[in-house]
């Protein structure tokens, strides 16, 4: 990954993955961000549907449709839960 080791930086968890997220939205190489999403849905124990949506739409893009359609159906108790 091209992502600096924010373990390196001695940054907290939650600043790590506010910068992974960053990272994440900016990568222009799908294979990359879909690293950087996997980070980012390991770190993140309350599991983002947000988070989950945008690694479905990279895998959507690498033809991953599977996948894709996994992490999507993942994503809607989370959504549920938060629009109530």
């Amino acid at each position: 990954s091209s992502v600096p080791s924010a373990k390196a930086k001695g940054l907290s968890e939650a600043d790590e993955l506010e910068m992974l997220v960053k990272y994440a939205r900016q990568e222009r190489d799908p294979e990359i961000a879909l690293e950087l999403w996997d980070e980012v849905i390991a770190l993140d124990r309350s599991t983002s549907w947000r988070s989950l949506c945008a690694r479905g739409n990279v895998k959507i893009l690498l033809g991953e449709w599977q996948e894709a359609v996994s992490d999507f159906e993942a994503a809607l108790p989370y959504l549920k839960e938060q629009r109530g």
